[in-house]
């Protein structure tokens, strides 16, 4: 079931944009009709960089200002998103920057991460206000393979690392 929907979000992401340039890493423009193209799994950089793609990572991870990506902020997170009770959570800095990104984790522990979620009771937390929520649907991106998971953190290595301190959660103040 994991894996078709995360099928349906590719093919979903791929067709919202059939007709138009696509920027993505770095200027590179590639086209819709590349984006179908499926990279031989051994060329593990572009198969990490296929799956990001699909998964449309940067549309929480990249900061953006009238629709457009800001420059030097790929993937280097700090969205915020509200949420009921005045609880805000923003998107993680996922650039190999060692500070305040994924630069120190391993391979091994980013796969971890996401195979953690894959226990069915980790998507029924109940919604406490004022305490850590995450829209992530890191139960779906468990059930990524780990050759997928360990694509996906290999081309997240390629990218330039973007020092961005996140608070993760917080609470608003009510004025």
């Amino acid at each position: 079931m994991r894996k078709l929907l995360l099928l349906v979000t590719i093919i979903l992401s791929t067709l919202s944009t059939y007709g138009q340039d696509q920027k993505f890493h770095f200027g590179l423009k590639i086209t819709p009709s590349m984006a179908w193209i499926k990279p031989d799994k051994k060329d593990i950089i572009a198969y990490g960089q296929y799956l990001v793609t699909g998964a449309s990572c940067t549309d929480c991870h990249t900061p953006s200002k009238e629709g457009e990506p800001i420059p030097g902020k790929m993937f280097a997170g700090g969205i915020e998103i509200n949420l009921p009770g005045n609880t805000v959570v923003r998107t993680a800095n996922l650039t190999p920057d060692n500070e305040t990104g994924l630069g120190l984790w391993t391979k091994e522990q980013f796969i971890k991460r996401f195979k953690q979620c894959s226990d069915p009771a980790y998507g029924n937390t109940p919604y406490r206000p004022g305490e850590f929520q995450t829209i992530m649907p890191w139960t779906v991106y468990a059930g990524l393979t780990e050759e997928d998971l360990g694509a996906i953190y290999e081309y997240l290595r390629t990218i330039p690392a973007v020092k961005n301190q996140v608070e993760k959660f917080g609470v608003k103040k009510q004025y």
